[in-house]
Formats: structure tokens, C-alpha cells, sequence
């Protein structure tokens, strides 16, 4: 994969597909940066002007546990995306062991601290589960999931 989006951004991979459209870790050729960079499904795209005021009610919300919302575009054929940071980690579906109640209480105390600055900004998440959510493994001795590495790919907006 080495497709360019609106002269900017090289797509490198794919990180997930969903109802919404497609996200890719994508190179911004502009910085040098990696960002995610998620493309809307053309049956599902919502009117441009919609998609912008939802983008800018999520570059609002500024919170260790939600990915950051970096730029609104539109690609060469007129179809919407934005990007936004990128946080390499697993799923939460993936990273979380089967019966770790510690870290799964912990990981959903976290989703529970994003949802609450989430919400007074008019954002809703429209499905959220756990191969929705990004967990960056912790490294000290507790070794719980990092917090600002809980984010998610699917928002919806009030």
C-alpha cells in the first residue's frame, strides 16, 4: 500500500474497517509525522458540512484518554476524512488476558473518564466495545495499561 490522500498523507496500512469507513496509519508528507487517517465510506458519508462541525466539536475535547483530532480534508474524488493522532497499541479485545480483572476494571475506568469529557462537547461514541478502544500496555511495576493510550476510532455526534 502507497496510495497518497489529497497530496499529503501516504497511506501505509490499514488499522481497521468499520461501518463508518476505513482507518490507515498514514504518513503526513507535510511533517514527517505518522497519524491515522480515517476515510468515510462513501454510502455511509454523511453531508460534508456535517462531517466538519462533527470533526470540530471532537478537536474541542482535549483529554489524556481521548486520541486527538488533527485536520479535516477532503481526498482528490471529494470524499471526507480527518485525521488523528496515532497510538500504536492493541485492541483492547487483543491486549486485555482473559480474567485480568484488575486491568479490565482499570481499562474501563479510563473509558469511563473519556466518555465524561466526551459528552458535555456533544460527542457520543457509536459503538464502543473493545476492539473499538486502543490500549498502550503500562510499563511500570503495576504494569497497567498506559491511560493516554485508550482512545477509540467511532464517534458519533449530538
Amino acid at each position: 500500500m502507497n496510495r497518497r490522500v489529497a497530496g499529503r498523507y501516504r497511506l501505509l496500512k490499514s488499522l481497521g474497517q468499520g461501518g463508518m469507513g476505513e482507518v490507515f496509519l498514514a504518513l503526513d508528507l507535510k511533517t514527517g509525522a505518522e497519524c491515522a487517517l480515517k476515510r468515510f465510506a462513501p454510502r455511509k458519508a454523511l453531508d460534508t458540512q456535517d462531517l466538519r462541525r462533527e470533526f470540530e466539536a471532537l478537536t474541542r475535547v482535549r483529554h489524556p484518554t481521548v486520541v486527538a483530532a488533527l485536520e479535516f480534508g477532503l481526498d482528490e474524488g471529494g470524499g471526507p476524512f480527518y485525521t488523528m493522532e496515532y497510538v500504536p497499541g492493541r485492541t483492547a479485545d487483543a491486549a486485555l488476558a482473559r480474567g485480568d480483572w484488575a486491568a479490565l476494571c482499570f481499562v474501563g475506568a479510563e473509558v469511563a473518564r473519556a466518555l465524561e469529557a466526551l459528552h458535555p462537547a456533544g460527542v457520543v461514541h457509536g459503538d464502543l466495545k473493545p476492539s473499538n478502544l486502543v490500549v498502550v500496555p503500562g510499563t511500570g511495576p503495576n504494569r497497567r495499561p498506559a491511560a493516554e493510550g485508550i482512545v477509540s476510532r467511532d464517534w458519533r455526534f449530538l
